[in-house]
C-alpha cells in the first residue's frame, strides 16, 4: 500500500515554487450580449458558457510521439536529494572539473527524470547545450565562483527551459509577463460591433491589433461590465504603451495602457468559509494532503464545504493567490460539488513507470513530516478518479474525450497572478463545468510540469536545484506557461468586491 500511495502522490502532485490571452475560437457573434431582459450574472455565464465550447483536447499522437522517442530509464536520485529543511550554502569557489561533473550529472538528470525534457526538445537540444557548457568552463578559469558557474548554466538552459517550477538556486526559469490596461475608455458590444459608452461612436479599427483579441471583458467595482483593451508584454519591466483607436466617423482617441498590479491576497485563516451578503465565499490558502498534520484538518474543512453547499444557486470559490500544492483537491472537491468525475483539459504525461518504486520526496513518508501526506484510506477514496495507462513506461493520465458536466447553479472563481501550480488545476476543471464564471486576471502560469523533486543539490558545488517527473499538455490557445488561464471576466481592481456589486445590482 506504500508504494500505491506513493505512485498516487507522484500522480497528482503540483508543487508551487510560482491562460493564454485568446479568444479561443470566439467570434464577435458569439460574445455579441443579448438583448432581451437579464441579469449581469447571466449575461456574463452566457458568454463564459459559449466560450468553453472552443477549448479543444490536446491531441493524443502528441503524447505518443513523446513517449516513444525514448526509452523508461529507471535514475536513482538518492545520492543528491536532501531534506528541504536541511540548510546547505554552495560552495562558495568551485573547481573547473568539479564544474564540469556537476554539469553532467545536471544534464543526466535533465535526461532520465525531468518530465518536460522532451517537450522542450530532447536530445537534439540539450546535448549541443551541454557541450557548450562544459567547453565555455573548460576556456575559463581553473576555478569558479559558484555564481559564475550559475550563471553560465542559466545563460545557456533559460532560452530553452520555460518552466516556472523549475529552478537552479534562486533563479527561476520561467517566463515571465505583464499585463497592460487602459482605465479611461469603456465600450460596450452590440451586434454592430464596439461603441464607446460616453460618446456612443463605433470603432473601427485599433492601430496595429485585433480588437477582437484586446478588447477584453471587465467588470469595474460598481459590477458593471464593459469592454477595454488589455495587452500582454513578458518582462518585469514593461513601459507604458499608447493605442490608437479609429471610430465610424474618422476620428481617433490615444489610450494609455499600464500595467495592472495587484497585491497578493491576504488569507485571514488557511481555510475559510464566510458569507458576504448573503452569497457564499470559500477561500483555501493552500492545497495540502488529506492526512497530514495539520494541513489535513483545512483540506477536510475545505472538501465539506463542496457538499454543504451542493444545493447553493451560487457560490463564489475564491483561489486568488493559492499558492498550490496537490491535485488531489481539485478533483475530489469538483466530484462533491457536481456529483461527477470532472476532467482536466491537459493530458499529463508522467516520466515513472507505473509499476517501478522510486524515491520519492524527502519530506519524509509521515503525516508530521509530508504536507502532501495521504493514508490509505485516502488514496483508496481517490483511485476512482485516476484515468491512468501506461505507454513505453510512462504513465500518461486523461486520455478521455472531453465532457462539460452540466449544472445549474452559478460557481463564480476568483483568481489573480497570484494563483499557481495546483490552484490553476482547478481553474481548468471549472472550464469544465457548465455555468462557472472565472474572474480576476491571468492565473500566474505555473503548470507545464510539476515539483516532485524540490531540493536536490550538485555533489560537488552543492548548488540547490529542482524539477518534476511529469509534463502537463494542453492544446494552443488554453494555457501557456507565464500567461496562465485567462479569466472570463478581467478585473483590474478587487475581484470579490466587484462580484459581489455585480450579483446585488441585478
Amino acid at each position: 500500500m506504500r508504494a500505491n500511495r506513493k505512485r498516487l502522490m507522484f500522480l497528482f502532485t503540483c508543487l508551487v515554487s510560482v491562460v493564454l490571452l485568446s479568444s479561443c475560437g470566439s467570434t464577435l457573434q458569439e460574445e455579441v450580449l443579448p438583448q432581451e431582459e437579464q441579469t449581469t450574472l447571466q449575461i456574463l455565464l452566457d458568454i463564459a458558457n459559449e466560450r468553453r465550447l472552443g477549448i479543444k483536447k490536446v491531441d493524443e499522437e502528441i503524447v505518443r510521439e513523446l513517449a516513444y522517442r525514448r526509452d523508461f530509464v529507471f535514475y536513482d536520485l538518492s545520492d543528491i536529494m536532501v531534506s528541504p529543511t536541511d540548510i546547505l550554502w554552495p560552495s562558495p569557489i568551485v573547481a573547473a572539473d568539479e564544474a564540469i561533473k556537476d554539469t553532467e550529472t545536471l544534464f543526466e538528470v535533465l535526461r532520465y527524470v525531468y518530465g518536460a525534457y522532451l517537450y522542450f526538445g530532447g536530445d537534439e537540444i540539450f546535448e549541443p547545450i551541454r557541450e557548450q557548457i562544459i567547453e565555455e568552463i573548460r576556456q575559463g578559469n581553473d576555478q569558479y565562483i559558484g555564481m559564475e558557474f550559475l550563471q553560465i548554466l542559466y545563460s545557456h538552459l533559460s532560452p530553452v527551459i520555460r518552466d516556472n517550477h523549475f529552478f537552479i538556486d534562486h533563479m527561476s526559469f520561467g517566463p515571465e509577463y505583464r499585463f497592460l490596461v487602459s482605465r479611461d475608455v469603456f465600450f460596450d458590444r452590440t451586434d454592430q460591433g464596439f461603441q464607446n459608452r460616453e460618446t456612443g461612436l463605433y470603432i473601427e479599427a485599433i492601430t496595429g491589433h485585433d480588437m477582437i483579441d484586446i478588447l477584453r471583458l471587465q467588470l469595474d467595482k460598481s459590477g458593471q461590465h464593459f469592454y477595454a483593451p488589455i495587452l500582454q508584454r513578458e518582462g518585469e519591466s514593461i513601459d507604458p504603451e499608447t493605442l490608437t483607436v479609429l471610430y465610424e466617423d474618422g476620428t481617433s482617441e490615444y489610450l494609455e495602457l499600464r500595467i495592472a498590479l495587484t497585491n497578493e491576497h491576504v488569507f485571514q485563516s488557511p481555510s475559510a468559509l464566510t458569507y458576504v451578503d448573503g452569497f457564499p465565499v470559500v477561500s483555501l490558502e493552500w492545497m495540502m494532503g488529506m492526512s497530514a498534520v495539520p494541513y489535513g484538518e483545512y483540506a477536510h474543512a475545505f472538501l465539506s464545504c463542496a457538499e454543504e453547499l451542493r444545493d447553493e444557486p451560487v457560490i463564489i470559490l475564491d483561489l486568488r493567490s493559492n499558492r498550490g500544492g496537490s491535485s488531489v483537491l481539485p478533483l475530489k472537491w469538483m466530484y462533491l460539488l457536481t456529483g461527477e468525475i470532472v476532467r482536466e483539459n491537459a493530458i499529463r504525461l508522467g516520466n515513472w513507470d507505473i509499476e517501478l518504486e522510486y524515491p520519492w520526496t524527502p519530506w519524509g513518508d509521515t503525516p508530521e513530516t509530508n504536507s502532501l501526506y495521504l493514508s490509505d484510506e485516502d488514496q483508496a477514496d481517490l483511485e476512482f478518479l485516476i484515468h491512468e495507462v501506461s505507454m513505453n513506461g510512462f504513465s500518461v493520465h486523461n486520455l478521455i474525450e472531453r465532457h462539460i458536466v452540466e449544472r445549474e447553479q452559478a460557481l463564480i472563481v476568483l483568481v489573480d497572478r497570484y494563483t499557481v501550480s495546483a490552484g490553476e488545476i482547478f481553474i481548468d476543471l471549472a472550464f469544465n463545468i457548465e455555468n462557472t464564471l472565472v474572474i480576476g486576471q491571468n492565473t500566474r502560469g505555473v503548470l507545464i510540469s510539476n515539483m516532485t523533486y524540490p531540493s536536490l543539490r550538485m555533489p560537488n558545488s552543492g548548488i540547490p536545484f529542482g524539477l518534476g517527473r511529469g509534463v502537463w499538455l494542453y492544446s494552443d490557445g488554453h494555457f501557456a506557461e507565464g500567461i496562465g488561464f485567462r479569466p472570463d471576466v478581467w478585473v483590474t481592481g478587487d475581484a470579490l468586491e466587484a462580484t459581489i456589486a455585480m450579483l446585488t445590482s441585478g
